[in-house]
Parts: structure tokens; sequence; C-alpha cells
């Protein structure tokens, strides 16, 4: 699916840049606070997104521990998980029109 195929991406992309010689700091700063529809968790460990994901894997890699920077979910509603159409707030749920999708169900 496309969360699949971002972080591939995401990963080759990674990959040409170390192997570019660009440190790690500068590609944890570039992913790190990328939000999408659906983060996960609370605090300072939620996960905001595929990107910030990597980038706070990166710096647990490097530096050994999970500190992150000050960093917010924007609230904006996005793609479906499902088919990837627009997810809309309505009657207390999120809907895609496109395939039918709810949280609520």
């Amino acid at each position: 699916g496309c969360a699949a195929s971002q972080s591939e991406a995401i990963g080759r992309l990674v990959s040409l840049a170390w192997r570019s010689g660009i440190p790690s700091d500068p590609v944890i700063k570039q992913l790190i606070g990328i939000s999408c529809h659906k983060p996960f968790g609370f605090g300072e460990n939620r996960i905001l997104s595929c990107a910030d994901a990597i980038a706070k894997a990166i710096r647990l890699h490097v530096y050994g521990e999970l500190t992150v920077e000050d960093t917010h979910a924007n609230g904006k509603i996005g793609a479906c998980p499902e088919c990837g159409g627009t997810v809309e707030h309505e009657g207390g749920c999120m809907v895609c029109h496109a395939c039918g999708y709810s949280e609520c169900d």
C-alpha cells in the first residue's frame, strides 16, 4: 500500500544520503515531525507518520535514546487507509466517501 511504498522511498533516499556522505543529523531533522492522517501513541514517543518513525528509529540507533524535538500533529485530516481517498470528519467519525471506510465501524 501507500505506507509501504513511502517507507521504501524514504529508506532508499536515506541510504543514498549516507552513501553520499551526508551525516545522520540532517536526515533526522528533515524527517522528524512530519505528520500524517493517523498518528500513533502519546507524549514524546508519539509517532506522527512513517517518516517520523524512521527518523526516531535512526536517532535511537545512532544515539541510543529517543529524545525528540518538540513536535505536534497539525490536526489535518488526510488520506483513507483503505483507498487513499479524502477522509473527512462527519458525525463524530472519520469517513471516506470514496470507499465507505469509517473509523467508527
